[in-house]
Parts: structure tokens; sequence; C-alpha cells
């Protein structure tokens, strides 16, 4: 089961708060008071990317790959950046613009390289 926990951006200050206690709280109280209190509620996707750095909503991903998988080959900066989002349709996160072959679940193939608020 993936973990779940939230980082919270706080447009003021410009800062980021991960682990900010939300999941030991009621969850739906805790989402609630963030919300009203100006706070922008981005979820962990459960994945990490190729350095280990956890992959959250609001991320802006690169992708390469070295073909192994059998798709076609490219190197990091050759495409469009990714942003990491909840698809409402098919209940999963993804990165959009969606690219067949390209996904959050590929780590070996993507890097984080910001994020929306930056």
């Amino acid at each position: 089961m993936r973990e779940i926990k939230f980082r919270t951006w706080h447009e003021d200050t410009k800062y980021f708060y991960v682990d900010t206690g939300l999941t030991s709280l009621g969850l739906n109280d805790a989402i609630n008071k963030a919300l009203d209190a100006g706070y922008i509620l981005e979820q962990y996707t459960g994945f990490k990317d190729r350095t280990g750095k956890e992959i959250y909503e609001g991320d802006i991903l690169d992708t390469c790959n070295d073909g192994s998988d059998g798709c076609d080959i490219w190197e990091f900066g050759d495409y469009e950046k990714l942003t990491v989002k909840w698809n409402e349709e098919y209940y999963c996160f993804r990165g959009v613009p969606y690219k067949s072959g390209v996904s959050v679940y590929c780590e070996k193939y993507i890097k984080i390289i910001g994020n929306i608020h930056e």
C-alpha cells in the first residue's frame, strides 16, 4: 500500500512544508484546516525519481529513455517537460502533457527539475 502524505505550499511565505502532520490528524479535518489557512496541498505519488527524490503533485519532470524497454531512445531535455497531476479518468497520477511511453512509474527514466511554484 502506498504511503499517504502531503506537502503543503503557502503562497505568502513561498515555502514548502513537508510531512506537516496532516495524516496524524483526522485526514478530512486536517485537509480542510490547511485549505482554510491558505495552503495548497500536494499529495505524494508513492514514487521517486532516478535520484531517490519523492515525487509529488505539481512536480515538473524531465524524461529520458535508454531504449531498454523497446521504446525510442531520447536524452534528458529532448522533450517537453511533464507536470505531475491527478488524472480523474484513470484515478492515477500522470505526467501532463501525457505522451505514450512516458509515465511517472518509470522511475529510472525521470528526474525532478522543479515544481509549479518555482
